[in-house]
């Protein structure tokens, strides 16, 4: 019960400080989040702002692709493919500007996450094949097993929307994301180690911090 009282608080005071945010003359931002790129994925944001723009909603769409290795086994070489997207709410709870270019915004925003990867790993092991004869048989040896990932997350993050120059905005960002994963193969071979060891990994679970920054272009 305190928990939900002391949120209760906390979002009645980030509204309040919301209040004294000028309105911008700028609606729609496209972000793009260079760190991901570490991990095969290409990030978006398309973020919209929305009322007295204090506020603002983001949709960011995730597509992953290329090759990765897991800890589990450092000499493979996966095949990575698959697709994401993260919805976002902003609150903008201080701003300043220091002159007619420059602009410092600070905001809170929680966030949904929901991501689908698909790794195809050639590894030694049991798998299910047909012989000469059309009959299903169980083999050993080197294989492409597939391992299917789907990741849901929650997280809540604090960040500083900062305008180098009239058009360009650097972001840095700071929080906590509680990811939730499970893991499929359709193969005889445990894959369900893979990809669950680091925080940065695909199938982690548990709770990681979430750092980073976008770099963003006002579009109008």
């Amino acid at each position: 019960m305190k928990k939900i009282y002391f949120s209760c608080l906390f979002f009645i005071f980030i509204q309040s400080f919301s209040e004294i945010i000028d309105s911008t003359n700028y609606k729609l931002i496209l972000k793009f989040t260079p760190q991901h790129l570490i991990i095969r994925n290409l990030r978006f944001e398309i973020e919209y702002l929305i009322g007295k723009k204090n506020h603002a909603v983001v949709v960011s769409p995730n597509f992953y692709g290329g090759f990765g290795k897991s800890n589990f086994d450092n000499t493979s070489n996966d095949k990575i493919l698959g697709f994401g997207v993260d919805v976002f709410y902003k609150n903008f709870i201080y701003k300043i500007s220091p002159d007619e270019v420059q602009t410092l915004k600070i905001y809170f925003s929680p966030g949904l996450h929901f991501h689908k990867i698909n790794a195809e790993i050639f590894d030694k092991g049991y798998f299910e094949n047909q012989n000469e004869f059309g009959q299903k048989v169980i083999e050993y040896g080197y294989h492409e097993f597939e391992q299917n990932i789907q990741k849901t997350a929650i997280s809540f993050s604090f960040g500083l929307n900062y305008h180098v120059l009239k058009r360009v905005i650097v972001e840095p960002y700071f929080g906590l994301i509680r990811k939730f994963s499970s893991i499929e193969s359709n193969d005889l071979k445990d894959l369900n180690e893979r990809y669950t060891e680091n925080m940065w990994d695909y199938g982690y679970k548990g709770f990681t911090p979430r750092l980073g920054f976008h770099v963003g272009l006002i579009l109008f």
